[in-house]
């Protein structure tokens, strides 16, 4: 059986002798822990805010805006814009906007496990929670449905389908998971006031230097552009190669 990719925001695994209770409301038992919780959701709700403005100022096009708009999910709409660039602007364009994008993403994985994962009481650790992947009752469905179907009487390991991919989440992964989506947000902000026709007068209320200097923006930017320049040598290479046979 397949089972979906581990968390990202903890590398503590449950242990197997652990005792956990998914329940309704866990979060509710547990408000220090909810706080951070609603944060990191609101950071990133104010990042994504941000997102549809950014593909109006880059391609000035309306109604690509519009198809944007409809789409669902992080990676489709960079991948998107990422495509709408390219034939507007050219391939440099796109990749700055990838390079800060993708940089902005880590948080975003991070954001959906803890506003999509399930949460479960580990017994004896009051100060933390058991993290599982969104679709753990899907994985042992799915395996409830495969024994039925040879005729088993067992299912698979129930660790092996709850636990795998479980992680021990405590306060201070929380506090980075915030920090890292807030570091996201401040970066997206600086992209977008970057960005934005001259004519927009926007008070940045977070100093912040230009996103393209972002130390891994720029070191994404540096590697595309190497990527781009190889390219456009390759195909000067052939170009000229076909003139010749001509």
């Amino acid at each position: 059986m397949v089972i979906g990719r581990k968390l990202l925001i903890s590398d503590v695994k449950v242990p197997k002798e652990a005792t956990v209770k998914i329940q309704p409301f866990v979060l509710t038992q547990h408000p220090n822990l909810a706080v951070i919780v609603a944060l990191i959701i609101a950071s990133w709700a104010e990042t994504e805010a941000r997102l549809d403005s950014i593909f109006l100022a880059l391609t000035k096009d309306e109604a690509r805006l519009a198809q944007f708009k409809e789409l669902k999910g992080w990676d489709r709409r960079v991948e998107y814009m990422s495509a709408a660039l390219k034939d507007t602007a050219g391939e440099r364009a796109a990749a700055t906007v990838r390079a800060v994008l993708n940089v902005v993403s880590k948080a975003a994985k991070k954001r959906n496990e803890v506003a999509h994962g399930l949460w479960a009481i580990c017994e004896g650790e009051p100060s933390q929670l058991a993290l599982f992947t969104s679709d753990a009752y899907t994985h042992a469905t799915r395996s409830a449905i495969e024994a039925e179907a040879v005729g088993s009487a067992r299912m698979n390991s129930p660790h092996e389908i709850f636990f795998s991919k479980a992680r021990i989440v405590n306060e201070i992964h929380l506090q980075k998971a915030w920090e890292e989506c807030e570091e996201s947000r401040n970066l997206l902000h600086s992209f977008w006031t970057d960005e934005l026709p001259e004519i927009v007068k926007v008070n940045r209320h977070i100093p912040a230097a230009k996103a393209i200097e972002h130390i891994e923006v720029a070191e994404r930017i540096k590697n595309a552009e190497r990527d781009i320049r190889r390219r456009e040598k390759e195909d000067a290479k052939k170009q000229r190669a076909d003139r010749s046979v001509d």
